[in-house]
Formats: structure tokens, C-alpha cells, sequence
């Protein structure tokens, strides 16, 4: 028999906090699995108090419930984008990064050669992003540092150390060429990324593509950030993201922000505002 509503309704706040022991987290309660139902068996209107609790079921994981160590977590659950969302984007990264490629391959090649002549390395570089789901892959770009950037103790002071590991990046970085800082600022730089477009690893538009270490600035929101794919434009890139860090907490605000409220017409306003910030050059 099925409780009324009208009736039970009343005892749901005393029955959810009778049965529950919260973690500390504003995202996850851990509920006692007996605690629940049993209170629930108990409230008025439902009807056959004789009925054994323990033959009763909880929601099941789609409705945000997963058993853990005997008890049941509740979470607010990551939604899916709508099929049609996911189907225009996708269709969008492919034609437009198809395009971009074949229009920029020449100058790409021209532009290479003055890469290598600056840096003394290959003008292209992969390292190893985070992408959606949590599933690492190769991210390319060109390269705008000279060939032993890795080398952080010979070209940074302690404080740009410290820095570098907060940020992963620091102001005036001395390991840019002069070519680099055109790269960065007109965001040439990541041209090489419509490759990761076009194997589906990145979108054009989405949060900044990160670290495994700066996964860990995102915390409890780690697999709302990771429900959508990075991109090579978004929220962040286009904002004054020298003052949205990570450090500042600004940076995860933005990112997360669009990672749940991300849409078609959110994604237009995202790709408009790129063309103004090459143009004005505020990217770093």
C-alpha cells in the first residue's frame, strides 16, 4: 500500500534527521540504511505497520544513492546535458576544427620554422591533461618556452618557484621568448589543440584543461568540473583570469559555474567574446 502523501509528509524532516549521521560535507549525507527505513515504515500513512523494513528498498543509484560500508550515501547528482546539446557541440567541434586546420595549416608549417628557430626545440609540445570523466590524455600546443623549461630552478626565483607550484604559472615568466608572448597574448599558442578537438578529447568550448594536481582544487565539485570536456576557449580564458586563481578560489567559481549552467546560447556568448580577447590580446 502506498502511504499518502498528505500524511506523511509531516514526519519527512524528523524521519530523514532520525536516520541520518552527516559527514561534515554540504554534498553528501551518509544514511543509516536500517535507520531510514525503518522510520519510513513507521510514518503515518503508511499504512501496514507490520511490514518488515528490511524487505523494503531504498531509490536506486540513479536517483543519486550508492551503498557504501553498509550505509547509503545521498549526493546531489551531476546532470547530463540534453542529447541535443551534446550532439550540437560535438558537430560544432568537428566542422569548426576542421576548418581551422585546413585554413591554418600553411601558416602553421611558416610559423613552426620561426618556433624552432627562437626556442632551439620542436615547435610543438604535448603534456598531459585531465580530461572529462577524469581520463588523462596529451594535450598539444605550440611551443612558446625556450627547450629546457623544465628547468625551473634555472630560470625561477624562490618566490616564482612557490608560485609555479600554487598556480602553474607566474607573471613575466622568464622562460618566454619573445615569440612566445606573442603566442600567448593572441592565443596562437593553442592552435595545435583543434588536433584534440578533432579526436574528441577537448571541446572548443569548456573549462580550462588541468592538471592532475589542479584537479585537487576543485574538491567535492571534482566530477561536476569533469562532466563536461575541457576546451580551448571558456568562461575562465575569456574573463581577466590573471585574478580569477586558484588560490582565490575565483578560478573554481568560473569553471564550475559553466561545468552546471553550460547551454548553446552560453556557449555562442563564450566564442563571440574569444575573438575580442585576441583581439585585444589579454590572454597570458
Amino acid at each position: 500500500m502506498i502511504p499518502s502523501m498528505n500524511a506523511a509528509s509531516k514526519q519527512v524532516e524528523s524521519m530523514i534527521d532520525s536516520g541520518t549521521q552527516t559527514t561534515g560535507s554540504d554534498n553528501v549525507i551518509r544514511i543509516s540504511r536500517d535507520g531510514i527505513l525503518q522510520n519510513v515504515v513507521n510514518a503515518d500513512g503508511f499504512g501496514n505497520r507490520e511490514v518488515d523494513y528490511r524487505s523494503c528498498n531504498l531509490c536506486p543509484d540513479d536517483m543519486g544513492l550508492a551503498a557504501v560500508d553498509e550505509t547509503t550515501q545521498v549526493e546531489k547528482p551531476v546532470i547530463k546535458k540534453p542529447l541535443y546539446y551534446r550532439f550540437i557541440k560535438r558537430v560544432f567541434d568537428i566542422c569548426f576544427s576542421a576548418c581551422v586546420i585546413v585554413v591554418g595549416f600553411l601558416p602553421g608549417l611558416i610559423l613552426s620554422g620561426f618556433i624552432m628557430r627562437d626556442t632551439g626545440g620542436s615547435p610543438i609540445y604535448s603534456s598531459e591533461r585531465i580530461g572529462r570523466g577524469g581520463k588523462p590524455f596529451k594535450v598539444y600546443k605550440f611551443r612558446s618556452m625556450v627547450a629546457d623549461s623544465d628547468n625551473l630552478e634555472k630560470y625561477f626565483t624562490p618566490e616564482q618557484l612557490e608560485l609555479w607550484h600554487l598556480e602553474h604559472k607566474v607573471e613575466d615568466d622568464p622562460r618566454i621568448t619573445k615569440l612566445g608572448r606573442f603566442l600567448r597574448s593572441s592565443s596562437i599558442d593553442e592552435f595545435p589543440q583543434f588536433i584534440n578537438v578533432l579526436l574528441g578529447q577537448i571541446s572548443v568550448i569548456g573549462p580550462r584543461v588541468i592538471t592532475a594536481e589542479e584537479v585537487g582544487y576543485f574538491g567535492k565539485d571534482r566530477d561536476c568540473l569533469l562532466s563536461v570536456p575541457p576546451g580551448i576557449t571558456g568562461l575562465w580564458q575569456t574573463s581577466e583570469r590573471n585574478k580569477a586563481t586558484f588560490e582565490s578560489g575565483a578560478r573554481q567559481e568560473l569553471e564550475l559555474f559553466y561545468a552546471r549552467n553550460c547551454s548553446l546560447k552560453t556557449d555562442a556568448e563564450i566564442f563571440l567574446k574569444t575573438f575580442k580577447t585576441m583581439i585585444e590580446g589579454t590572454g597570458k
